[in-house]
């Protein structure tokens, strides 16, 4: 019986060793840190999946009073906001690149991706859209029809560097050439719509 005491309190007074060095190397180590360093972090960042984003969509319908059909006439107000794949994309970019970075170029390419997003040919629907744009003129429908068609013709600026596609594409609605059969690959036509609404509207 006192073999067994002698060899616990062995055990136990190895045991508190153990424990009173490991709290006295951590006692030094803290001790050789300067405080700033304790209480700092570094700031951590979140990089998501390329093509992820976040959006804000928001719908008024307004019903119009016609006698035989009923049309709901609506505003549909939609942002999207692409989330940073890059941790560099958290800081503020300088003032110059900031004017930089929203051009004819950046819409089209807007333009492009999301007519390929649609399952349909971004850049042929692209160069149509452009086309088309040249054959009607939308500067007619007041602020908006004028700022659609600044966008939408690149010949109003003449210091971005464009592909040669583009600009042939305002040629040819210039031309009064038949953009469906130049640009056979995309099966819409925005003008088109916007026409079909309005027929409708004074038919009913």
């Amino acid at each position: 019986m006192q073999i067994h005491l002698k060899k616990f309190c062995k055990n136990k007074l190895n045991i508190s060793i153990v424990i009173f060095v490991g709290i006295l190397s951590q006692c030094i180590v803290h001790s050789m840190t300067p405080p700033f360093e304790i209480l700092s972090r570094p700031k951590r960042y979140v990089a998501y999946p390329d093509g992820t984003s976040s959006g804000l969509f928001l719908g008024l319908a307004f019903p119009l009073p016609l006698p035989r059909d009923g049309i709901i006439f609506s505003y549909i107000f939609e942002a999207n906001y692409n989330l940073p794949d890059n941790v560099t994309q958290y800081f503020p970019p300088s003032p110059s690149e900031a004017l930089k970075s929203f051009n004819r170029k950046f819409l089209y390419g807007i333009l492009e991706n999301k007519f390929t997003r649609a399952g349909l040919d971004g850049e042929e629907c692209l160069l149509r859209l452009i086309c088309d744009a040249a054959l009607t003129p939308l500067d007619h429908n007041g602020l908006f029809g004028q700022i659609l068609d600044i966008l939408l013709r690149p010949s109003t600026t003449h210091e971005e560097e464009l592909p040669n596609r583009i600009s042939e594409a305002e040629r040819h609605g210039n031309k009064m050439n038949e953009c469906n059969r130049i640009y056979p690959n995309c099966m819409i036509d925005l003008m088109d719509m916007f026409t079909l609404i309005e027929d409708s509207l004074e038919s009913s």
